[in-house]
């Protein structure tokens, strides 16, 4: 039965269980993985932004809509969120990917993570 089981100590120092039954080493690693994605992520976002606000700012003001109070505003915010958007969606534009496989301690055991070949020819 379920109630017979004994709970085997722990394996210590490799990043297995410990005897609370948790797992430090392997969640400390985890942490600092989704901190640095989350980091690449947020780059590749404020990259999109400033690569649409440089955009924006080779279109000639006014046209059909005409300028008004806080236009400008109302353009970065949506710039923004349009950055944020396409940057959470799939891979994004696959800067945070890259960046995310730079920036990785060399040798870390990370077998969900999708590393680039390099071996293999940029298509």
């Amino acid at each position: 039965m379920i109630r017979d089981l004994k709970i085997l100590p722990a394996m210590n120092d490799l990043g297995a269980i410990d005897a609370g039954g948790q797992s430090t080493r392997i969640d400390e690693q985890l942490k600092r993985e989704r901190s640095l994605k989350k980091a690449c992520a947020d780059f590749e976002s404020i990259f999109v932004y400033y690569m649409f606000k440089t955009m924006r700012q080779t279109v000639k003001s006014g046209g059909a809509i005409g300028s008004f109070t806080g236009k400008d505003t109302f353009d970065m915010m949506m710039d923004q969120k349009v950055a944020e958007e396409l940057t959470r969606r799939g891979d994004g534009l696959g800067l945070q990917k890259i960046l995310f496989n730079q920036l990785s301690v060399p040798g870390m055991d990370r077998p969900h993570a999708n590393r680039f070949d390099l071996e293999e020819p940029l298509k």
